[in-house]
């Protein structure tokens, strides 16, 4: 298994800091946000990697390689782009953004 440690310590930090200068009047942090409803009516929700405090800008941050360490096309990789394209498209925020790095 891959260690995400670096992502998740050093580059998504990095990258809320960039949004919050980019949109000076907000905060960004790691926050669920609403994406619809369950089958029992009560709101599902998805941890979005930056999130501003209004939630009215919601970003998924994504940190992916190209290949796979064997050389391999990154079936899973974009798979998980779409899947973070999903979400967001779900989400009820007025700005909502993909952030490749």
């Amino acid at each position: 298994m891959a260690d995400y440690t670096v992502v998740s310590k050093k580059i998504e930090p990095y990258v809320r800091n960039w949004l919050a200068q980019k949109f000076p009047s907000h905060t960004f942090a790691e926050t669920p946000v609403a994406v619809g409803r369950k089958r029992n009516g009560e709101p599902a929700y998805h941890k979005f990697d930056a999130v501003s405090e209004d939630s009215s800008i919601v970003a998924s941050i994504k940190s992916h390689s190209g290949k796979t360490k064997g050389g391999n096309r990154p079936d899973a990789k974009i798979a998980k782009l779409y899947q973070a394209i999903y979400f967001l498209s779900m989400c009820a925020a007025s700005t909502r953004a993909l952030i490749l790095t």
